[in-house]
């Protein structure tokens, strides 16, 4: 069992959903779903013991509880390998949630960093695919969507998955910011 913690932006991008459709169909980009709304990512997927979820679940709610609203600055569309994402500035407080979360879970969990951690990129993935010619004839469609500026951070998110798969990702909380 995987666990993973995510801001909500999905207001602000929902309306992405139907030119992204499209321009898998004209490429011939076969992507798998998401169940997910589009979101932030804070920390990467993290494989956890099925008997300890709901504690890690309590432990991280308590913590994510005290966070006020803030405000992320996006940079742009980019491609990075097999993904096309917008990219986020970093900020101190996204910095500060993203390793505190990362000390909760080895401090109380003993769950280690993983390698993505340690250079961590956020970012909402628009495409994921191991095509990389067909990813690029993507982005190049996307590359010039005229983005919002900003996002404002009101909700947060705790989700679970039984493997990698992206069709099995789920959202286990939400927890709204006050």
């Amino acid at each position: 069992m995987y666990i993973w913690f995510g801001i909500d932006v999905d207001k602000y991008f929902h309306h992405l959903t139907k030119d992204l459709r499209r321009i898998e169909k004209e490429v011939g980009l076969n992507v798998e779903l998401s169940k997910l709304p589009f979101h932030i990512s804070l920390i990467i997927s993290k494989e956890i013991d099925e008997n300890i979820k709901d504690d890690i679940i309590d432990k991280i709610s308590n913590y994510l509880t005290n966070i006020k609203p803030f405000n992320i600055s996006i940079k742009g569309i980019e491609e990075n390998n097999n993904v096309v994402w917008i990219r986020f500035n970093e900020n101190d407080i996204l910095n500060k949630i993203h390793e505190d979360l990362l000390k909760i879970l080895k401090d109380e969990f003993n769950l280690d960093k993983a390698y993505f951690d340690t250079c961590f990129i956020y970012h909402t993935s628009l495409f994921i695919n191991d095509d990389i010619e067909l990813l690029h004839k993507a982005y190049l469609k996307i590359k010039d969507y005229d983005l919002i500026k900003e996002v404002s951070v009101d909700k947060l998110l705790i989700g679970r998955a039984e493997s990698l798969k992206i069709s099995d990702f789920y959202i286990e909380k939400e927890i709204e910011l006050k």
